[in-house]
């Protein structure tokens, strides 16, 4: 006799009843009740096809000609493909696309996990192969990888094993405490006793990279301590002389730390008390070569050269005036705090407002949070350079050409990077425009032929409009704008607007003028 309990409950208890008939005479005997679980699917072939099983090599995450296999689903079944990896540390995979990282160094394995859609009737399936990416050993100044030991465990898919077996190491000057030789590794410390291993002496300049393998004898739960005895070490974005590392049992776990030292330093792994035992495995220190960082000054008087150029340290030559307004356009992003340490804590810094209307003949002017590259601003110093030089460090040239270097309300806002003649470079802006500057009273001027000096910007205006009805407004507020480009001069020399340009003296316009080192004022 069968009976079929159909979509059983899990851990779930059933009572078969026997009901005899009123006139029924006799007895039921139950010899023996056998049951089985019917879990029968329809089988999946998940497969890399050639690639099923195979171990790749890789060589500081290169291996020439190699792209990721990917998984399919050979017998049609509908379902999902998702990737995954084994030692992350190692060697990461996109879930979805199967592509390869490389984080660190070491051995995993990469596993293409099917899932059916109709997971009633058909059975998940899975197939792998192996990624090992190894360090190029040319670049390292340390390297230890235990070969020569032939004991047990470790290496081999065990993490137990003999504790008779001599360490064998390639490197010399190491010191050992309750050592042994494992397969391909060494095991540290005893089933009553912790154990240690301590390196030769590594000269450093600066920083290196450390990497080793690690892991936990199988049931101890081992914590294992790192340490330097010169200069620090920095793992998970904390800085210290020594970390903790608690390896998981029966697998390798591959650790990256950096090390910041000068002259020789010594790497100690230790553990203490009992059941604390560990292996330990390529252990490799790779000096960080930090490359020199580019310089380059950009002078107000020159034709500079520009081109496109990340982490460069800057050097600007730009005479400029304290607590009044200049202006100014670089040829790459400055941040608020950035803007502060070059021109004082209370450097004020605006950009023409684009969304406000030209009303009553009155360019609006916004605040801004920093300077974006190849865009003019009004700056207004808290503090200046005596020598006008400042520096910004570590910044990326993005703009390496000042043609466009403008934004309009109609009017433009025309910022440059060298010395020009800004009645010839307006022409960047339009054939219909001409170049003004502001001048005394807020008021805004037509330029008239001569070179601007550069990192400075001026005013395009319609040729249909008239400069000297135009008005600056800052914030909402008007503002008078006493001085924009101020530059200093020897006594009897000619005389210069705020623009940098060499006028003639007996024939000013109103405006704002330097001449032997002094401002003055034409009405």
């Amino acid at each position: 006799m069968t009976f079929e309990i159909k979509n059983p409950i899990e851990n779930g208890f059933y009572k078969l009843t026997f009901d005899c008939l009123a006139s029924a005479n006799g007895f039921v005997q139950v010899d023996q009740v056998d049951y089985y679980i019917d879990d029968s699917k329809t089988s999946t072939n998940v497969s890399f096809g050639s690639n099923s099983n195979k171990t790749f090599t890789f060589t500081e995450g290169k291996l020439e000609g190699f792209s990721a296999p990917t998984a399919t689903e050979t017998n049609n079944v509908e379902g999902t493909i998702k990737y995954s990896s084994n030692n992350e540390s190692a060697v990461k995979v996109d879930a979805s696309t199967g592509a390869l990282s490389f984080p660190g160094y070491g051995e995993a394995t990469i596993t293409a996990t099917f899932t059916p859609t109709d997971a009633d009737t058909y059975a998940e399936s899975k197939d792998s192969y192996k990624v090992v990416n190894k360090a190029d050993l040319g670049d390292f100044v340390f390297y230890e990888s235990f070969d020569k030991c032939n004991g047990k465990g470790g290496n081999g898919g065990t993490f137990n094993g003999t504790a008779s077996n001599s360490v064998v190491s390639e490197n010399k000057g190491w010191i050992f405490s309750n050592e042994s030789g494992a397969n391909k590794c060494i095991k540290l410390g005893t089933k009553n006793t912790g154990g240690s291993a301590t390196t030769p002496a590594i000269n450093l300049s600066g920083k290196g990279i450390l990497t080793f393998k690690i892991a936990s004898w199988e049931g101890d739960g081992s914590k294992v301590t790192i340490s330097v005895d010169n200069g620090s070490l920095s793992y998970n974005g904390k800085n210290a002389t020594s970390f903790d590392v608690s390896p998981t049992d029966n697998e390798w776990n591959d650790i990256n730390m950096t090390i910041t030292a000068t002259g020789a330093v010594k790497i100690k792994f230790s553990s203490s008390g009992a059941k604390n035992r560990f292996f330990l495995d390529e252990v490799m220190v790779k000096e960080i070569t930090t490359p020199a960082v580019e310089t380059l000054t950009l002078k107000e008087s020159d034709t500079n050269t520009l081109e496109a150029k990340t982490g460069v340290n800057v050097t600007l030559k730009r005479t400029m005036v304290a607590n009044e307004w200049n202006t100014i356009c670089l040829p790459f992003d400055v941040t608020m705090d950035k803007a502060k340490a070059a021109f004082g804590d209370n450097v004020k810094i605006v950009e023409l407002d684009t969304e406000a209307a030209v009303d009553a003949n009155v360019l609006s002017f916004k605040a801004s949070t920093g300077i974006v590259a190849a865009t003019p601003y009004l700056i207004k110093p808290s503090a200046v350079s005596e020598t006008g030089t400042y520096t910004f460090d570590g910044v990326d040239i993005t703009e390496t050409n000042d043609e466009n270097a403008y934004v309009k309300n109609p009017i433009a806002f025309k910022g440059i990077f060298n010395m020009v003649d800004i009645t010839k470079d307006v022409d960047n802006v339009g054939a219909s425009y001409y170049a003004a500057f502001l001048g005394a009273g807020n008021k805004i001027y037509k330029a008239g032929t001569g070179m601007t000096k550069g990192f400075r910007a001026y005013f395009a205006i319609p040729k249909s409009a008239s400069a000297s009805a135009l008005r600056v407004v800052i914030d909402g507020t008007a503002t008078s704008i006493k001085n924009i480009d101020s530059e200093v001069v020897e006594s009897n020399a000619p005389v210069y607007n705020l623009q940098g340009q060499r006028v003639d003296g007996n024939n000013l316009t109103p405006g704002i003028y330097v001449k032997a080192g002094k401002k003055f004022v034409v009405k």
